[in-house]
């Protein structure tokens, strides 16, 4: 799976990337919205699988950089999985969420990853999951 993570915590960001890339799947990462986008056309955006983001970000929040790439031609085929820390209070996902899936931030790796193997593999469906 190719999978672009974006996030602005470079040691986050640098310990997801390793885990993805342990269990075999490419990774570019990218530290804002901006960067993210700038990533997403210039390496092409038939070569993602998926797009893991942040809500929060730099330059371009997380929701912007999606809106943008659900609404390019071939972004709209891309799941994208948001990660947030203020999980109770965000965001919700239905036909107008850019998002596909919407996790708290303090999700083990391996249950993200789980997700992101889900979510590649399935069409535009939204969906929204608390642990509890």
């Amino acid at each position: 799976m190719n999978i672009l993570l974006v996030d602005k915590d470079c040691l986050g960001r640098s310990e997801l990337s390793r885990f993805f890339s342990e269990c075999g799947h490419d990774v570019v990462e990218a530290e804002n919205g901006r960067e993210g986008l700038v990533k997403f056309y210039t390496i092409g955006s038939t070569y993602f699988d998926i797009i893991v983001t942040e809500t929060v970000l730099p330059t371009l929040s997380g929701i912007d950089m999606a809106d943008r790439i659900k609404n390019s031609y071939l972004g709209s085929r891309i799941p994208i999985v948001a990660m947030t820390s203020d999980f109770e209070n965000d965001y919700r996902v239905d036909n107008e969420s850019p998002f596909n899936l919407i996790l708290p931030k303090d999700l083990s790796n391996s249950k993200l990853l789980d997700f992101c193997l889900l979510m590649a593999k399935r069409k535009r469906s939204p969906m929204i999951y608390r642990e509890v």
